[in-house]
């Protein structure tokens, strides 16, 4: 038994060169590429394999003034690369981009006028309120869209999901605390 595993394993690292050096020159139905897609790891973070990332950008107005705009997600992703011992926040960027994904599918179904009422944009309300602006504002302007990375140019085009300016306060709540 440890032979054959032994066995696989060498196999696997000789096969996994071959597909390394050979970039490109496997057809759509050949071992090689199915064998980079599924099994082969990394490297998945190059901009030729990122087609789409995505951002919500926050701003709120305090006192008739208004906060840049900021994608906290990007900025918890940014403190840990320089602290990667700190990693409690990354969450706050991926549960940003979930609930922000639900709401952009919600809004090809609905009129986001209607959006205040569901449970999504109210999750989103409560989270933003209470975990990144943690203070009393007058307004919240909420800017979700998909950087689109387009290879032939080799540039990132924004597309905006959806842009929304509301009162936080008129908005329920999500949970009973």
């Amino acid at each position: 038994m440890g032979i054959a595993a032994v066995l696989v394993v060498f196999l696997h690292i000789l096969f996994s060169i071959f597909v390394l050096l050979t970039p490109g020159k496997h057809n759509a139905k050949s071992l090689g590429k199915l064998y980079n897609q599924l099994v082969l790891l990394g490297p998945f973070f190059t901009e030729s394999r990122i087609k789409t990332s995505p951002h919500l950008y926050i701003s709120f107005k305090v006192k008739d003034t208004w906060s840049p705009f900021v994608d906290h997600g990007l900025a918890n992703f940014k403190s840990y690369c320089e602290h990667p011992w700190r990693y409690g926040k990354l969450h706050y960027g991926d549960f940003e981009r979930y609930i922000s994904l639900q709401i952009g599918e919600q809004i090809r179904h609905k009129e986001f006028k209607g959006m205040g009422s569901s449970r999504a944009f109210r999750e989103l309300n409560q989270f933003i309120v209470q975990e990144v602006i943690s203070r009393q504002v007058d307004s919240v302007s909420l800017v979700y869209g998909l950087n689109v990375y387009l290879p032939e140019t080799k540039t990132v085009r924004f597309d905006t999901v959806f842009k929304y300016t509301y009162n936080p306060s008129v908005i329920a709540p999500s949970k009973k605390l």
